[in-house]
């Protein structure tokens, strides 16, 4: 998962919301035309999230496929945007209903999923955290709500089943900024490259700033993370402006976007927790996603990236895709207490593709028909409101501990813990001591540190039926022992 140091649309993050782009964008309109090879880039970069959050000893450096997907997303909008302000067709209200369309349906559904799950599976503690976040991703604010908790690669990191919420919150963040700068550049004939390239200048160097003080602030921060977004607009208005000279380069240097691919895919293999990230080693994935976006319409490059139907299938599917894969893996590990074993998390990976192709078919191709208005635009965002006041609601009020499906369980931690049971001290199953094993099992190895010891369970904490008892309702979370 790429918590935080380290998910377009799709945290964001996945995304991501940062995994899928305007799906008008698939359909001929000003002019730019449907790229399925686009789609294609957008597979490979969500198989990288889902295999680094499901099996991130194979792919310790999947979290790149968030930075794949931003350089895509400012691509794709920024040429939107620049060809309806160079025809004088640009609406900021036109805009915001294409992303409204494009981020609230499927946003919507996992949301309350989760919030649902949540309400069964959750303690207060966690229901309460929980409530917290569906309240900062309805106002796209998740990467703040991070930032003041911890870090993307922490342990606790796997118990925030909406943790990969922070890059849709940086995109959109985004995207309520960008469109209208470059609507002032266009009424005061300011060039819209220059000001995309001392946009990225800024960003980048405020980045690398970032990366030595502050890594979680670098993860985490827009400012730090707008370069990757702007590296693809800069692509979008070199491509409108500096044609003759792209083609040029496109000629001279067929193997370019074969370079490109070289790189997003080293990225993924050799980059892990350690590297720091972002800042120079982001800017790799980062230009080998302009190289590939570059390719000439003709080069077999394109052409077979844009062929490969599979890739093409599990592109269109890459936003609920990086928004389901997250929290079904998270939900199981803190039902189970601790990783799921390598088939539990291909199931959930399968459940994943599964529950996306479903959001797809059923929510968002729904969503995309012709006749889409301010109505139903005004719909969305009121129910988008209920569902973060919903969230507010959980945290204000203690998750309404009062729940059958935790009373039974908070009731007996209460009474072990008047009973003289040590405050600090990890509460088992009797029958099992396998302690939570780190989110990078490959790097495992190599520390030296001791793992904390564990204590056994008072009597009458063991794991009785799921249907309910008077004992504990479920084996609560490890907790490690003080040092």
């Amino acid at each position: 998962m790429v918590s935080t140091s380290h998910s377009d649309n799709s945290v964001a993050i996945a995304t991501i919301g940062a995994w899928r782009e305007d799906a008008d964008v698939s359909r001929p309109r000003s002019a730019m035309r449907y790229r399925p090879d686009i789609d294609g880039l957008r597979a490979v970069a969500v198989l990288a999230v889902v295999m680094f959050h499901a099996f991130p000893g194979i792919l310790p450096g999947g979290f790149v496929g968030v930075d794949v997907f931003f350089v895509i997303s400012g691509y794709l909008i920024t040429g939107i945007v620049v060809d309806d302000l160079r025809a004088e067709r640009f609406s900021v209200l036109t805009f915001y209903r294409r992303r409204i369309r494009r981020i609230f349906p499927a946003l919507l559904i996992v949301l309350a999923s989760c919030g649902a799950a949540g309400w069964w599976l959750l303690m207060s503690s966690e229901f309460r955290a929980l409530g917290s976040h569906i309240a900062s991703a309805s106002v796209f604010a998740s990467n703040f709500t991070l930032l003041s908790e911890s870090g993307y690669f922490d342990e606790a990191a796997h118990t925030k089943p909406l943790l990969h919420l922070w890059s849709l919150a940086i995109e959109e963040q985004f995207y309520v900024v960008w469109p209208l700068m470059l609507w002032f550049a266009v009424r005061t004939r300011v060039t819209a490259l220059r000001l995309a390239c001392v946009g990225a200048i800024l960003s980048f160097a405020a980045g690398l700033l970032l990366v030595e003080v502050d890594s979680a602030a670098a993860f985490y921060q827009p400012a730090a993370r707008a370069w990757e977004l702007l590296a693809g607009a800069i692509l979008a208005i070199a491509q409108r402006d500096h044609a003759p000279a792209l083609e040029r380069l496109q000629t001279r240097w067929r193997l370019l976007p074969w370079a490109g691919l070289v790189a997003v895919v080293a990225s993924t293999v050799l980059f892990d927790e350690r590297t720091p990230f972002p800042g120079w080693a982001a800017s790799i994935p980062v230009l080998g996603t302009l190289a590939i976006l570059a390719a000439a319409p003709s080069s077999r490059f394109r052409v077979g990236l844009g062929s490969t139907r599979w890739l093409v299938w599990v592109g269109l599917i890459s936003y609920p895709l990086y928004l389901w894969h997250w929290p079904l893996l998270s939900f199981a590990r803190i039902v189970a207490g601790r990783t799921p074993t390598v088939e539990a998390r291909m199931i959930l990976v399968a459940c994943s593709i599964a529950l996306a192709w479903l959001t797809y078919r059923g929510i968002e191709t729904w969503f995309r028909a012709p006749r889409f208005d301010v109505s139903k635009m005004l719909a969305l965002v009121a129910v988008m409101a209920m569902t973060g006041l919903c969230g507010y609601a959980l945290a204000a009020h203690d998750a309404f501990p009062q729940r059958a499906s935790v009373a039974a369980y908070e009731g007996k931690f209460r009474e072990l813990r008047k009973s003289g049971w040590p405050s600090g001290i990890g509460v088992a199953c009797p029958d099992s001591f396998t302690t939570v094993s780190r989110p990078f099992p490959a790097l495992r190895a190599r520390r030296t540190r001791r793992p904390a010891p564990w204590r056994p369970a008072p009597a009458g904490c063991g794991r009785e039926s799921r249907s309910g008892s008077d004992t504990a309702r479920r084996c609560p979370r490890w907790r490690r022992l003080p040092r």
